[in-house]
C-alpha cells in the first residue's frame, strides 16, 4: 500500500454561497395544469374518480377533485354540484 498520498486540493471560498431556494403556493395554477374540455375529461382519462382539477364557471372558481357526472352535472368530492352549462374551463392539474 502507498503511504505518499498526493494531498487534497482545498479551495477557499471567498463569497457567501446563498443556496436557498424558495417555493411559493401563490403561483399561477394555470401555468401548472392542462386545461382540458369536457368531452376530453371523460374521453381521456379512463378513471375519472379524484381527478384533481380546476373548474372555472361563471360566478366561482372551484379548486377540487371530481367524483363523477351525472346529467347535465359535475359532481365533486366537496359535494357540489356544477352544472356544465355554466363551466368556463377546466384545468386538469399536474402531479
Amino acid at each position: 500500500m502507498r503511504k505518499d498520498l498526493p494531498k487534497l486540493y482545498k479551495g477557499n471560498v471567498l463569497h457567501e454561497v446563498n443556496n436557498n431556494i424558495y417555493y411559493s403556493s401563490l403561483e399561477n395554477k394555470e401555468n401548472i395544469g392542462k386545461q382540458v374540455t369536457i368531452d376530453e375529461l371523460f374521453a381521456n382519462y379512463s378513471y375519472i374518480f379524484k381527478i384533481d382539477v380546476i373548474i372555472k364557471t361563471k360566478v366561482k372558481e372551484y379548486h377540487t377533485k371530481i367524483a363523477g357526472k351525472i346529467g347535465d352535472s359535475i359532481i365533486t368530492l366537496d359535494n357540489d354540484v356544477i352544472p356544465i352549462k355554466e363551466i368556463i374551463s377546466i384545468i386538469v392539474l399536474s402531479k
